[in-house]
């Protein structure tokens, strides 16, 4: 039962995320969307009763800094705000929250069995969709469709989801910057899309975060390279 749960929140989230975008900008939705590292963080300290290191909070709030930059949000020309499109956001944070925390409980569910439930739920939740809007035109599209969902949800999610159950949830919060500081990497690398200087600074606060808070906290150095007595 918790397996179908976990894979009908990710469904959820994204949706309502995908629905919030239409109501956004894409930076907008890109920034209030990972609000959710910090409410990972806090989850699994309150729940879990897991550590939750100061640096690595400090780090998380950084990482935001850098993604407003990069997105353009800050020091750009300003984005209409929808309080629908911001609730929606709300709601996909949520969602994705409790997944985290679900991956890291007791009896953590198995990732294979999420992304094979997610694709199911997901499937029968948006049958009707299809029905109404039609099949997608035979050609490539099938071909971008095939590899969504063998490499980015087959593969990927796995992948994902294993490495959350086995990682602290602070540290699974702040490796969530990862992807949004990849992607403008690639865009401008693959597409051209180079961005401005204020931009590129964000993608390296991003980046100094990560470095920052993937650091050990200073009580487990200390314990390592205290001598042995006896």
């Amino acid at each position: 039962m918790r397996v179908v749960v976990a894979a009908a929140l990710v469904v959820l989230s994204w949706v309502v995320f995908f629905a919030a975008i239409q109501r956004l900008s894409v930076g907008l939705a890109t920034v209030v969307f990972h609000v959710q590292p910090l409410c990972l963080m806090l989850a699994g300290a309150w729940w879990l009763g897991e550590p939750l290191p100061r640096a690595r909070i400090a780090a998380a709030l950084l990482a935001l800094l850098g993604l407003s930059l990069a997105t353009g949000l800050v020091g750009g020309a300003g984005a209409v705000v929808s309080m629908l499109g911001v609730g929606l956001c709300l709601v996909a944070v949520v969602g994705q929250t409790v997944v985290g925390v679900l991956l890291r409980a007791r009896t953590p569910v198995p990732p294979l069995a999420l992304a094979w439930w997610q694709c199911a739920v997901g499937a029968l939740a948006l049958w009707p969709w299809v029905l109404v809007a039609g099949w997608p035109a035979w050609g490539p599209a099938w071909g971008w469709l095939a590899a969504l969902g063998v490499v980015h949800t087959g593969l990927a999610y796995v992948l994902i989801y294993g490495g959350m159950a086995r990682l602290s949830t602070s540290r699974t919060a702040l490796l969530q910057f990862v992807y949004p500081g990849a992607t403008l990497v690639c865009d401008a690398l693959v597409y051209g899309r180079w961005l401005a200087p204020g931009q590129w600074l964000g993608v390296g606060l991003m980046g100094l975060a990560l470095w920052w808070g993937a650091r050990p906290p200073r009580s487990a150095v200390a314990r390592v390279a205290a001598p042995r007595v006896g």
